[in-house]
């Protein structure tokens, strides 16, 4: 009645390493996640600090009051 056979070092020892594995493998997700929403707050604090100040994408109006002052649209559309 002692547990039969004698393999239960065995049994043990593959378990722990199974368990072991899976300590790794769930401290790699955290660290993945954690970086991830680092990642996230970093971009997101950047927009609010830089997202009033985009770069123009034409130079026709440089200054609003004077408005566009070529007649072509775009990619010189006429």
């Amino acid at each position: 009645m002692g547990g039969g056979g004698g393999g239960g070092a065995a049994a043990a020892a593959e378990q722990l390493r199974m368990q072991k594995e899976e300590t790794l493998k769930l401290a790699a997700d955290a660290e993945a996640t954690k970086i991830k929403l680092a990642e996230e707050l970093a971009a997101k604090r950047k927009t609010r600090l830089t997202g009033g100040n985009r770069a123009l994408l034409s130079q026709e109006r440089m200054a609003p009051e004077t408005g566009v002052m070529s007649e072509s649209l775009g990619a010189g559309i006429k």
